[in-house]
This record gives structure tokens, sequence and C-alpha cells, in this order.
């Protein structure tokens, strides 16, 4: 039986600058591609000194920023690249299907219920 991939959530925050305090990860990203438009959406990951991943999502001049968290985990650890690889693909998915101009809308993504 195949392994079902982890549970994570995506906390939304504010536009981070990656060269001050983070370092990539162990995958450095994760893209989606069409044969008709090429590059759909990607997601770039970084890691803070305290050990926290964060991703940014980008497409077609549109960004978003999250703080990556595991249901499973205190901390998101390398052994589970290959678990987020697939989260993050089927995130940008979604993404990309309801318009990149508006928020990530689904069960994985934690808005702040006072925005």
């Amino acid at each position: 039986m195949e392994d079902r991939t982890a549970e994570f959530r995506l906390a939304p925050i504010p536009a981070f600058d990656a060269r001050r305090g983070y370092s990539r990860w162990v995958t450095p990203g994760v893209g989606t591609r069409s044969a008709e438009r090429g590059s759909l959406a990607e997601a770039d990951l970084w890691v803070d000194r305290d050990g926290n991943l964060f991703a940014r999502f980008r497409s077609r001049g549109y960004s978003l920023h999250f703080k990556m968290k595991s249901v499973l985990r205190e901390k998101i650890a390398p052994e589970m690249r290959d678990s987020i690889e697939e989260f993050l693909f089927n995130m940008l998915i979604e993404w990309a299907v309801d318009g990149v101009d508006d928020d990530l809308e689904c069960d994985a993504v934690e808005y702040d219920d006072n925005d």
C-alpha cells in the first residue's frame, strides 16, 4: 500500500526577504508546468535559524508567503521531503486553477479569524 501524504498546514505571513537569516531547505522548491503555458506556479522553500520552514508561492507576478507546519510533528524534518513536495505540488495546482490573483483557499491554509 502506498504511503499517504503527511498532513501539513500553511499559515499566511507577510512577505519576507529570504536573503536575511534564511537558507535553502533540502528541496529548494517545487514547480508545476503545462505543455501549453510552461511554468504555472512555483514554491520556493527556506528554513530559518530555528529550523522553521517557509514557502513562497509565485505565479504570473503574484506571490503568497507561508510558514509551514506539520500536523504530526513539532518541526518539519528533512526526511519528510517527499511528502512536502507532494503537498506543495497539490497546493500549487489548486492555486493555479482557482486563480493566482486570489489567496489560496483550502483546508490546509490557516487564515487568522481576525482578517
